[in-house]
């Protein structure tokens, strides 16, 4: 034990590396995977935030119909925070 009270590494290879830096690596089929599952995650969530934008514009046109300016501004702000998060992602998204 440490002054810390913790157990010592005992794995083996003994070595001065951490027992995570010991380990194998995952092959490049599986990170190959998990990065198509990433990009298919972000494009989904793309066209649902693109579904919220149109929904937001034709919520802001029916409050200006009603006279409600600021309720229309509202919806207009939240468009432009959804515009904000689908840039975000594309940028992300390179590939």
């Amino acid at each position: 034990m440490n002054i810390f009270g913790r157990p010592r590494n005992t794995g083996g290879g003994g070595g001065n590396q951490p027992a995570r830096a010991r380990q194998a690596a995952p092959d490049a089929a599986q990170a190959i995977l998990k990065l198509r599952g990433t990009v298919e995650t972000l494009d989904k969530r793309e066209a649902h935030i693109g579904t919220k934008i149109t929904a937001q514009t034709t919520e802001a046109k029916a409050k200006l119909a009603k006279k409600d300016k600021k309720g229309a501004l509202i919806c207009m702000k939240r468009k432009k925070m959804f515009e904000n998060e689908i840039t975000k992602i594309q940028v992300g998204n390179v590939g």
